[in-house]
């Protein structure tokens, strides 16, 4: 750490510097109880890191790549600052995924609204608006999942030369997660889906399955070459089937087992991988 200190306020010297990757802590460690706030080395990591990339003078004009993995979904002024929005908004490849506070351990309620406004106000308007036309690989995520309780609908967002999209713990039929991916399928060419969930209400006529979901991205993904789809359960096992969540009496989602459109959903994916990988084969989709 004492080696760490001072580089991170240098960035700004790396003249020709074109990626940044940072990976925090994948823990939760901020904790406020009976009315502290005192954060944690982690988020004062976080928060020298995001410094040092918005310290100027900054050499906006050559960092194309920006990675931020596990970060603590609190605002941060720097956010805000003109040369962080500079950075932002000539990135070729964006990826940032977050992770939430742990609530069974007694800490603060605040801390669960910090995490909600991150997703709801500063991804939005701090990562994604206004839409760079420069961006072509788009990655987002958390360790929970997104959608229910932070009201971020990633179908407000449009970018016109996306070719790359991962998206990890989205809450499909939430929000329209499928449309935001099929109104880009003039340029996608690679799709990563981990461990993303449908959710189911009722009645159960009304419910969206997965097979609707991969029998439309194999007719209108056109340009699609790439596609990885990887579940697991709430356990971390690896799922044999794609994942169906409901809401419970307590507004929590619990995963549900459905093994007609568990089935159903094995099929389309087969078939949806069977497409993608003859057209990789066969280059059809740069057509």
């Amino acid at each position: 750490m004492k080696v760490l200190w001072p580089a991170l306020f240098k960035l700004h010297k790396f003249t020709r510097l074109e990626t940044l990757r940072f990976s925090f802590h994948s823990s939760y460690s901020e904790c406020r109880r009976l009315g502290g706030a005192q954060p944690s080395l982690h988020f004062l990591v976080q928060k020298a890191v995001l410094a040092s990339i918005a310290s100027g003078p900054y050499p906006t004009t050559t960092l194309k790549s920006l990675s931020l993995t596990n970060v603590i979904g609190i605002e941060d002024d720097v956010y805000e600052s003109p040369t962080f929005q500079s950075v932002i908004s000539l990135l070729q490849s964006l990826s940032i995924s977050t992770i939430a506070p742990e609530y069974e351990t007694g800490c603060d309620f605040q801390l669960r609204h910090w995490y909600n406004d991150f997703w709801q106000s500063t991804i939005p308007t701090r990562f994604l608006d206004p839409p760079q036309s420069s961006l072509r690989s788009l990655s987002l995520g958390s360790d929970v999942l997104i959608g229910p309780i932070d009201d971020f609908d990633i179908n407000d967002h449009f970018f016109p030369q996306l070719a790359s999209l991962k998206l990890e713990r989205f809450l499909f039929h939430w929000c329209p997660v499928t449309t935001f991916i099929l109104k880009h399928n003039a340029t996608l060419q690679k799709l990563e889906l981990r461990n993303c969930e449908m959710y189911v209400h009722y009645p159960m006529g009304q419910a969206a399955h997965w097979s609707d979901v991969y029998k439309k991205l194999q007719i209108e993904m056109t340009k699609l070459e790439e596609l990885v789809v990887v579940t697991s359960t709430w356990r971390g096992e690896e799922s044999k089937g794609q994942i169906y969540s409901r809401m419970g009496d307590e507004s929590e989602f619990y995963q549900v087992e459905l093994e007609k459109e568990e089935e159903e959903d094995a099929v389309a994916l087969a078939e949806l991988y069977a497409v993608v990988d003859l057209r990789r084969l066969t280059g059809s989709g740069q057509n």
